[in-house]
C-alpha cells in the first residue's frame, strides 16, 4: 500500500472498479473573477459576480461564465473566430464537446446562449 501525499490515504488497488480521472480533453487558457456593480443615482442596482472561462483551440475562442449566486450552473457562449476584425460566430463541434466534457466535472448543470432561444439548459447532472 502506498500514501498519496495529495490525498492524504492509502492508495492501494484495493477494488478494480475504482477509476481516477485527472486529466481534462482541454483546459482553459484563462480564469477571470470579475464584479460588475451598476449604479443609478448613487444607489447600487445590481451587482454581478462572476467567473469566465477562456477556451481556445485552432482558431476559435469559447467562453463560460459561471455566475457565483448560483455557482452550480454554467454557461457556454457561442465560439467565435480569433480573427481580426468584427466578432465571428463559428461552428467547432470538437471544442464545443471538449468544453462541455470539462464542465462536466465541475458543474450541476451547463447551459448554452442561443441566439434565437436563449439560454437553453444542455446537460444537468443526474440525481445520485
Amino acid at each position: 500500500m502506498t500514501q498519496d501525499p495529495r490525498l492524504g490515504a492509502d492508495t492501494a488497488s484495493a477494488s478494480a472498479d475504482v477509476e481516477v480521472v485527472a486529466d481534462d480533453p482541454i483546459a482553459p487558457i484563462a480564469i477571470a473573477h470579475n464584479c460588475e456593480e451598476v449604479f443609478a443615482g448613487g444607489r447600487l442596482e445590481r451587482r454581478d459576480n462572476y467567473l469566465t472561462y477562456v477556451f481556445e483551440r485552432d482558431g476559435v475562442r469559447l467562453k463560460a461564465r459561471v455566475n457565483l449566486d448560483v455557482p452550480t450552473v454554467v454557461s457556454i457562449y457561442p465560439p467565435n473566430a480569433l480573427a481580426p476584425g468584427p466578432l465571428q460566430s463559428v461552428m467547432a463541434p470538437e471544442l464545443r464537446a471538449s468544453v462541455i466534457a470539462y464542465l462536466q466535472r465541475r458543474f450541476a448543470e451547463i447551459q448554452e446562449l442561443s441566439l434565437v432561444a436563449g439560454y437553453e439548459t444542455i446537460w444537468r447532472r443526474p440525481a445520485d
